[in-house]
């Protein structure tokens, strides 16, 4: 997802759901200086949420796995919103290049490993997952709903890029009122 649809999903969610909402650039990308690095951009998303008395913490793709891992022991997360999420980078990796590839590529680097994560969370998670997603599997959502207490959605019909935020913002607001 390019920036300028992500700050468009924000001011919609924003105003879907009458909060405040931060969308943080990951190191190295969009305007962002700095060199890419994953977990340092855990570290910096960890900063922006203990500034925050409650948040609802929302990632999509690559960005829910990263959130999943961000919650963990954040007493300030309220709730998880996963959307179109993987089970892992190497699971993902796997699928396109084979095992050998993956292994290589990843050297079994836990950082995009959202499996690994979301059983060590504590909040409410909700996953939404398009049924024609060709990019990650809705297996994936599906599967990683049976690792902890969440709530899963299949958003019928959807792909990777035209989920329907809607059921995000109906989610939400029952969490947040």
């Amino acid at each position: 997802m390019d920036i300028y649809s992500s700050w468009r999903l924000a001011t919609e969610m924003a105003n879907a759901t009458h909060t405040r909402v931060i969308v943080p650039e990951y190191r190295g990308y969009g305007m962002r200086g700095g060199t890419p690095d994953p977990e340092g951009t855990v570290v910096d998303i960890g900063r922006v949420l203990m500034g925050l008395s409650a948040s609802h913490v929302v990632g999509f793709s690559v960005g829910a796995a990263l959130a999943a891992q961000v919650c963990v022991n954040n007493p300030h997360v309220k709730s998880i919103t996963l959307i179109s999420p993987f089970y892992s980078l190497e699971r993902m990796a796997t699928r396109i290049v084979g095992k050998v590839f993956a292994s290589m590529m990843l050297h079994h680097n836990p950082i995009f490993n959202t499996s690994k994560w979301l059983p060590l969370a504590k909040a409410p998670i909700f996953i939404l997952h398009g049924s024609m997603d060709r990019l990650i599997p809705m297996s994936d959502g599906h599967e990683l709903s049976k690792l902890a207490n969440t709530t899963f959605m299949t958003d019928e019909g959807a792909g990777h890029e035209n989920i329907n935020y809607e059921h995000v913002y109906e989610w939400l607001r029952v969490r947040i009122c």
